[in-house]
């Protein structure tokens, strides 16, 4: 990764301030990498080499009364194990003050420094089925601000700093109050740590959260929290490829502790949170990425594969319930050297082609291609749907075609699906 220290047109002289970098140090997520100098200063960057925090400028250099700081000198320094906090220890350091006519030198005593991070949900659970609300988690609580189509269904569920609306309540989670702090104690007494992962459905009115294992979710409109009301079922499952909402559903991808199984699994949320109210569709692999886009999920495995499936609501009887059925599965191997590598993967409606025909035309509008974030590098797949699309057990997976053509662009951080139907 090639990162420039700092902007000259910020920082002139630089280079004869700072000295020789002296500690890095990656978070947990490998998200973002800490850089300190030798002559004092710390910076955080993205693994993409955008630079999120510098202390040698800005807000962090300068006191309340206009006055500037000494750079702050860092002996040594760690990350919590969730990557939501940074221990530092500052270096032994001395300075030269006159009192009368006498200079003396006062020594600093080293101390322990603690710095608090909270970081977008993209960042571990980057799923495209809702853009229009800023969600942040930390290591025990959820920030909101809610966007334009959440304000209009429900005005109550709006943070103070919405620029649409900015005299109407806050978000519940806004300031750490009586909700947030149930969130801090589901975390506790459930035995869930920190937050792993969170998602907001696309009206901005619900909130679902997944601890160490099992999840929650949460509304906005009635402020209470719907649970496992079987703490066994809970503590049997570990969600491991994030989760996204799907109308009035919730789509996760999870570890069976008791089965030693990878299942993908649909729950309803208006139902009693229970997995005889669920429905659970057995994988091959362990999902890493999920995403779902209009009546579509996708997700990608640890074996480098891509699956598709369609989702349809269905009423059985007074229950109603989701089916799930695979459209298309493929190995990605020959395009991805390895699987960590992928930041992100989506559908889009946008084609490449002007004329194609196909079988289920009004299908192929809803999602034409493929798009993945492979370490920077956006790759847009058109999908095939000429021949069989289901990936047989006796069948070379390289065998089975995904794309007819793709294209690479480089250095990108997140790509963002518009809605236009041709490019």
């Amino acid at each position: 990764m090639n990162v420039a220290l700092c902007s000259r047109s910020f920082y002139v002289d630089i280079w004869n301030k700072t000295g020789a970098v002296k500690l890095i140090r990656w978070s947990p997520d490998n998200s973002v990498i800490i850089v300190t100098w030798e002559y004092g200063g710390l910076s955080l960057w993205s693994v993409f080499g955008a630079q999120l925090i510098c202390t040698l400028g800005g807000d962090f250099a300068y006191r309340s009364d206009g006055t500037k700081k000494d750079p702050l000198k860092i002996n040594s320094m760690s990350w919590g194990a969730e990557g939501y906090h940074l221990w530092v220890i500052s270096g032994f350091d001395s300075q030269n003050i006159s009192v009368g006519s006498d200079l003396r030198s006062i020594v600093k005593q080293p101390s322990i420094l603690l710095f608090q991070f909270i970081k977008s949900v993209l960042t571990v659970n980057p799923c495209m089925n809702s853009q229009e609300q800023v969600l942040l988690q930390g290591e025990d609580r959820l920030y909101l601000n809610c966007g334009e189509a959440s304000q209009t269904q429900n005005p109550r569920s709006s943070s103070a700093h919405s620029e649409y609306k900015p005299s109407r309540e806050k978000s519940p989670f806004a300031d750490g109050g009586l909700e947030s702090q149930g969130l801090s104690t589901l975390l506790g007494h459930r035995h869930w740590h920190v937050v792993q992962f969170s998602a907001i459905d696309k009206l901005g009115q619900n909130i679902a959260v997944v601890g160490k294992f099992g999840f929650a979710h949460y509304s906005l409109l009635t402020k209470k929290w719907k649970l496992f009301g079987n703490i066994t079922q809970e503590q049997n499952m570990i969600v491991t490829g994030g989760l996204a909402w799907w109308n009035d559903f919730m789509v996760l991808a999870c570890y069976n502790l008791s089965d030693h199984q990878e299942e993908l699994r649909v729950y309803l949320r208006t139902s009693n949170l229970d997995n005889a109210f669920a429905h659970v569709t057995k994988a091959q692999a362990e999902t890493l990425l999920l995403s779902v886009f209009r009546d579509m999920i996708i997700v990608f495995r640890a074996d480098c594969s891509i699956c598709l499936y369609s989702i349809e609501r269905k009423s059985d009887g007074p229950n109603t319930t989701a089916g799930i059925q695979v459209l298309q599965e493929v190995s990605m191997s020959r395009y991805i050297p390895h699987p960590f590598l992928v930041v992100s993967v989506t559908l889009t409606s946008v084609s490449t082609e002007n004329g194609i025909t196909l079988k289920m035309p009004q299908q192929a509008r809803d999602a034409e291609s493929i798009m993945l974030n492979l370490a920077g590098q956006l790759i847009m797949m058109q999908r095939d749907r000429s021949g069989p699309q289901i990936r047989e057990k006796d069948s070379n997976p390289n065998q089975r075609k995904l794309v007819s053509k793709v294209q690479v662009i480089s250095n990108i951080k997140k790509g963002l699906a518009c809605r236009n139907k041709r490019i």
